[in-house]
């Protein structure tokens, strides 16, 4: 059994990457073949969330596996035989004989783009996109994700650690890799980041990686002194003799390094270097690059290992250390401090025989910052004259980008970019087309230029550690819409297809302190509009869509309250103008809280805000007439911006909202009225109910809530 271990052991890499998946990839994979869909057309995009170490870049890498992958993959009989024998939990097989026999026979037959080795990727956008049946895709995925995950992180380490680093750098993390595979892998990525050397063997002769490495602690304690190790080490390694000082006591290593490099130098040999593992390195390399120094050893080189990352040799750099190269393990290997870069591959659309197009899909989620991006996905990344990176946009290859090239960040709608006047070009170019590779493979070293010269040309300010600046990326204007659209379906609320035409608009009605719980006129359950509003201004505002709110706001002594007449009482009515007048208690007064709105109200997304109720001697309930049916602004507003339809809400229903929209009606506006969104005064029982009978009648729109819409 041992032996049988050690042998898949062995083969692992040259069995290929087929079963390097998660078991749900082939039971879904049987799913699709016994509903018949296994070859219905599908695109996934492969992207990550959130910029690892919080930096301002990743550099991608992993992508040359994923030739592997491809260029090995099929089910042989033992792969066959092995899934035959599974059992399922609830008794029998796991597998079917007729999905085995498709299994057996499958060949590739998908598209696949990339980016290449090197380039730099930001969050969000997608660095590999899978086109091709369903099954297959589906089936890409695990083995698409490790190679690209583990060695874009280590690549991303590799790279912050080079671009502080005032010399060379060697990857020494093999010790303390996650397994050999990882260990292969981690020395390959870290080489695209721009480490110079390695020192694991077989990722050198894998990957003709420059290798590199001198003595351990090991050498120095199995000779009788220092010295004597020194001696032999110089002796049988003339022309790679770096000496590691530091295993009794630094000061005194250096000087018998200073003793061995004399001999050497009398024997026209050179002693190449020293190297420092332990200790304070600022303090220590300042030291012996004063004693190399003073015995005439300028050119012997201080080299310093010892648990570093880019915080670490930064740290070293204030402090004026003399440190010519260095030595990082276990942080770079093992990325110490994120341990997964968090990749993941999304279904994004399906073909649509019957119309012959794409259909995107979207993944919703409860969590907004997990949403996706629907459509078959490319890249244009913007560049300056001067080969930087202006910014990248994530649009539809089905559909092309708007003239104006404006990116919309897609947790933020309000922060956009207008990348027309730059030049572009596509991240995503073709490596696999019909299952076949259509791409040159590169050498490991034209993907580290690559890295080098892309981290040269960022900004000093992206380039940085801490809080760096980030690089525009977002979703194409058209795209964003339609995603919005979708999201909002896939929540439920029909109002996608509702407020696809863009002449309507949200009027929520004196949502105030003063109309709610606790105010001077206060409305039963007032409060309770809050929710329904906020709802109904977010859909709005995903829209694009205004967003109008009125507010009563009465100056002192106002014609409506009953202390500005003597003698009368809340509830009397009087003739005011002509026009007959209910006396209510002071409320809504100008300056103060009570005439506010609500403080939970989205007031931030409101367009504009309309105050009614200015004039000292008439009232006007409605948000377009005064009382005495005199102009108000609302009207022409709304007109400016070509609203032809409005949604209502607010506080009171069988005041202030019904003669809002019954004016609107008259005005020629369509109008639907929300009345999950509404609470009534109530003067008498049955006012609500009147109400919204009188404003249905007069053509209003009545809807309970914002999924009737």
């Amino acid at each position: 059994m041992i032996d049988e271990a050690k042998q898949v052991a062995a083969d692992v890499r040259s069995e290929g990457l087929t079963l390097l998946t998660d078991l749900y990839q082939l039971t879904m994979a049987q799913g699709y073949f016994e509903e018949g869909k296994h070859n219905d057309l599908a695109c996934f995009y492969m992207f990550f969330r959130d910029m690892p170490f919080e930096g301002g870049y990743a550099v991608a890498a992993g992508i040359d596996q994923l030739m592997d992958l491809v260029e090995g993959f099929h089910f042989d009989q033992d792969d066959i035989d092995y899934l035959a024998g599974l059992p399922a939990p609830g008794g029998g097989l796991l597998f079917k004989q007729p999905f085995l026999d498709y299994l057996r026979e499958l060949v590739l037959t998908v598209d696949i783009d990339t980016v290449r080795e090197g380039d730099l990727v930001f969050t969000r956008e997608p660095l590999v996109r899978v086109t091709g049946p369903i099954l297959q895709c589906q089936l890409l995925e695990t083995a698409l994700l490790n190679c690209v995950n583990f060695q874009t992180l280590v690549a991303t380490k590799a790279a912050r650690i080079c671009s502080v680093a005032k010399g060379a750098v060697a990857e020494f993390g093999l010790r303390r890799a996650q397994g050999p595979d990882g260990g292969v892998s981690a020395s390959r990525a870290a080489y695209i980041g721009g480490c110079a050397s390695t020192s694991n063997v077989l990722a050198g002769k894998l990957f003709d990686i420059p290798v590199s490495g001198t003595h351990a602690h090991s050498w120095v304690m199995s000779f009788d002194s220092e010295l004597e190790a020194f001696r032999a080490y110089a002796k049988t390694s003339p022309s790679n003799c770096v000496l590691l000082v530091d295993t009794y006591d630094v000061e005194r290593g250096v000087r018998n390094a200073i003793t061995v490099g004399r001999e050497m130098r009398a024997r026209g040999e050179k002693l190449a270097g020293i190297r420092i593992d332990s200790g304070d390195l600022a303090w220590l390399s300042k030291k012996a690059r004063k004693m190399l120094d003073e015995a005439g050893f300028p050119d012997v080189k201080i080299v310093a290992s010892n648990n570093l990352d880019e915080y670490t040799i930064a740290s070293l750099n204030e402090q004026d250390a003399c440190i010519d190269s260095y030595g990082v393990g276990t942080y770079m290997a093992t990325c110490y401090d994120q341990p997964a870069l968090g990749g993941v591959y999304k279904l994004s659309a399906l073909f649509d025989d019957a119309t012959g197009t794409w259909v995107p899909k979207v993944k919703a989620t409860e969590t907004a910052a997990k949403a996706t991006i629907p459509g078959v996905l490319g890249v244009r990344r913007y560049v300056r004259p001067d080969g930087s990176i202006s910014g990248d946009m994530i649009y539809d290859i089905n559909q092309e980008p708007s003239g104006s090239a404006i990116i919309i960040d897609p947790l933020d709608s309000t922060r956009r970019k207008n990348l027309s006047r730059r030049e572009y070009f596509q991240l995503l170019t073709p490596l696999v087309r019909g299952g076949k590779l259509v791409r040159e493979r590169e050498h490991v070293r034209v993907a580290r230029e690559r890295c080098l010269k892309n981290i040269a040309a960022l900004d000093p300010s992206v380039a940085r550690l801490l809080r760096p600046h980030n690089i525009p990326v977002g979703i194409e204007s058209g795209l964003f819409a339609r995603r919005e659209d979708l999201l909002l379906e896939a929540k439920g609320f029909k109002s996608a297809s509702f407020l696809a035409n863009q002449d309507r608009a949200l009027l929520l009605v004196d949502i105030q302190n003063d109309f709610c719980p606790g105010g001077a006129l206060e409305v039963a359950e007032g409060d309770q509009v809050v929710p329904v509003a906020n709802q109904l201004i977010a859909l709005f505002k995903a829209n694009r869509l205004p967003v109008i709110a009125t507010c009563d706001y009465h100056p002192q002594g106002h014609v409506s309250f009953a202390s500005s007449h003597e003698g009368c009482k809340v509830g009397d009515v009087i003739d005011a103008g002509g026009v007959q007048q209910y006396l209510w208690p002071d409320h809504c007064v100008q300056g103060t809280t009570g005439a506010q709105l609500h403080p939970d109200l989205n007031v931030k997304d409101v367009t504009s805000i309309v105050y009614k109720g200015t004039k000292p001697d008439v009232d006007s309930y409605s948000a377009f007439f005064d009382n005495a049916h005199g102009s108000e602004q609302t009207t022409g507003f709304l007109r400016d911006l070509k609203v032809k339809e409005l949604v209502v809400c607010g506080l009171a229903t069988d005041y202030c909202v019904k003669y809002s929209v019954l004016d609107a009606l008259s005005l020629g506006f369509q109008v639907t009225l929300v009345t999950s969104g509404c609470r009534a005064v109530n003067v008498k029982p049955e006012d609500e109910q009147l109400a919204i009978q009188e404003m249905e009648a007069a053509g209003c729109r009545i809807c309970e809530g914002i999924d009737e819409l």
